[in-house]
């Protein structure tokens, strides 16, 4: 009886405690003759939906949910978030953002919800910075636009920038999230600490710092990375300064120019028509398979360690000494294999550098193969 009397007791409190009231309230604002001006709208705790219309205006509409013991409790938190516009006639500039009339309202966010909707022309310029909170675009097309999420999610469907931003600054600023975007053009981004998911890219710059970058398929990249993670389906051209970073690639089509420095780099691979292949890698590994159609020249560098080189290689030694068959290792020189018929290995030691050519003989070489793997193994298949 008595055990009875307790679990009911413990029912009643825990009811008593969990049992809230919601109250809701909606705040709208509506900007007028836009076409020229610049939109900034600031938020935190805030989830973020644009829509695109015709319309020579922005309307913005925010709904806030919040939850107390009371009604009266849920009320006075509503009474603390406010929507904030004004505009700035010098600068031509419209502002928006969410507003906590209390510094310490926002240390109660897990007892109120706010969803905003933003409907504004898809052509005009604006910037849109949230923490706390998701957005969702599905459309840019101002080579000015900016974007900046900090713990959260960033969702675009397409930005299709005419050009890069003059300012040469970012168009995307992430930290702490997770950016995905299913197809974009002349797009700069910065991530920090981040996913990025790019589906289908054109003329991309990203700068990443410990983040995990993958794309699908690529035009052209140019990336400078630190302690990152980058994997990509299929890229034309793709331009590399890393440090402490990995690099995966399926598959490359025409070029490749990379320095990097600890961080191992493999392209799984490498198209017949390739142009050129430019690497410069500091205390990592080198894996490259290049289609067996290719015709190109090759020179390869390896400070301490292996070079491997395809079995229809014609390669030999800058030096004045010729390689030698099953030679001792020297710590001047470099271990180079060649895989012959039956991929049977056969084995020289020879100067660090090599050169010479990959493909058939009657065929002038289209591509053009460096590879300087300072303290590093060289495969190249």
């Amino acid at each position: 009886m008595k055990r009875l009397v307790f679990s009911l007791a413990v029912i009643l409190l825990s009811s008593t405690v969990f049992s809230q009231v919601e109250s809701k309230k909606v705040m709208q604002h509506t900007f007028k003759d836009v076409k020229n001006s610049k939109f900034v709208f600031k938020s935190s705790f805030t989830d973020i939906e644009i829509e695109n219309w015709d319309k020579d205006q922005i309307d913005i509409r925010v709904e806030i949910t919040a939850k107390g013991k009371n009604k009266k409790k849920a009320d006075k938190l509503l009474s603390r978030i406010l929507l904030i516009c004004y505009s700035i006639p010098d600068k031509n500039e419209l502002n928006g953002g969410i507003a906590y009339v209390r510094r310490n309202t926002s240390k109660y966010h897990n007892l109120f919800d706010i969803k905003c909707v933003i409907k504004l022309p898809n052509s005009i310029q604006y910037s849109l910075c949230n923490r706390l909170g998701n957005i969702t675009i599905p459309k840019i097309t101002h080579p000015s636009s900016y974007i900046c999420i900090k713990y959260g999610n960033l969702f675009i469907n397409e930005m299709n920038l005419s050009e890069m931003s003059s300012d040469k600054k970012e168009n995307i600023k992430v930290t702490h999230s997770r950016l995905n975007i299913r197809h974009c053009s002349n797009v700069s981004i910065f991530s920090e600490f981040s996913d990025v998911r790019i589906s289908k890219g054109k003329n991309i710059n990203l700068n990443s710092l410990y983040s995990d970058d993958r794309f699908k398929k690529l035009d052209v990249l140019s990336y400078n990375a630190k302690h990152s993670e980058l994997r990509i389906d299929s890229v034309d051209a793709i331009n590399i300064k890393s440090d402490f970073t990995d690099i995966d690639i399926d598959l490359l089509n025409t070029q490749m120019i990379a320095e990097s420095n600890y961080g191992n780099l493999e392209v799984d691979y490498v198209s017949p028509q390739f142009k050129n292949i430019d690497i410069d890698i500091d205390n990592g590994d080198v894996e490259l398979k290049i289609s067996p159609q290719a015709v190109y020249s090759l020179e390869a560098y390896s400070g301490t360690n292996t070079i491997d080189v395809p079995q229809n290689a014609r390669v030999k030694c800058i030096s004045k000494t010729n390689p030698t068959k099953e030679s001792p290792l020297k710590s001047n020189r470099t271990f180079i294999s060649s895989r012959g018929k039956g991929g049977k290995l056969t084995r020289y030691y020879v100067d660090r550098t090599v050169t010479g050519f990959v493909g058939k003989k009657e065929k002038n070489p289209t591509g053009r193969v460096k590879v300087i793997a300072h303290k590093g193994d060289i495969e190249i298949d």
